[in-house]
């Protein structure tokens, strides 16, 4: 299979992994102080972590997404983490950084959270326009909504899925409320 080839296929896995929760993406339950978001390029996509930041400086370095910072700091002080920054798309990167023959960090299980933490609050701390539609969100619960993760995720309609991201993302909120 040739690079164009392997980039189709890619981009086709991305696309259908997108469709698949097109519906849950949808959802935003009106009233109940519920807001549910997926895919970066539908309702509520700016709190997706594949949501194309125009700025996202960390420690000097620009990173297209708060995923590529978050997959690439799982091997933080490696050229791998430089790979993974670099990827061309945020399914790269995760794809990347999912991978089984390099070497996590060790501490990565301690400080994981607070990695995604500071992807978050820098994207929206830099973004002004991405700041204004997170605080806009008001006190609503957010919940990235698909049962294809249970840790950052809820888990889908069986909710069995901790939400970590949703939890990260009103934590972020709060402070950035906090700042005015």
């Amino acid at each position: 299979m040739d690079k164009k080839e392997k980039e189709k296929e890619e981009k086709e896995k991305e696309k259908e992994e997108n469709e698949d929760d097109d519906e849950e993406n949808e959802k935003e339950v009106k009233g109940k102080g519920k807001i549910y978001f997926y895919s970066h390029n539908k309702k509520n996509g700016f709190l997706s972590n594949f949501y194309k930041c125009e700025k996202l400086v960390i420690g000097g370095k620009f990173y297209k997404t708060t995923e590529h910072y978050y997959q690439s700091k799982k091997f933080e002080g490696t050229k791998y983490e430089e790979e993974i920054r670099n990827a061309k798309s945020a399914f790269q990167a995760k794809k990347m950084g999912g991978t089984k023959k390099q070497p996590l960090r060790k501490d990565w299980e301690k400080v994981k959270e607070d990695v995604m933490y500071k992807a978050c609050i820098e994207k929206f701390k830099q973004n002004p326009g991405l700041k204004k539609k997170l605080l806009a969100t008001g006190n609503k619960k957010l919940y990235e909504h698909t049962s294809n993760d249970t840790y950052r995720a809820d888990g889908g309609d069986k909710k069995k899925g901790k939400n970590r991201l949703g939890f990260i993302l009103e934590k972020v909120r709060k402070n950035l409320k906090d700042e005015k």
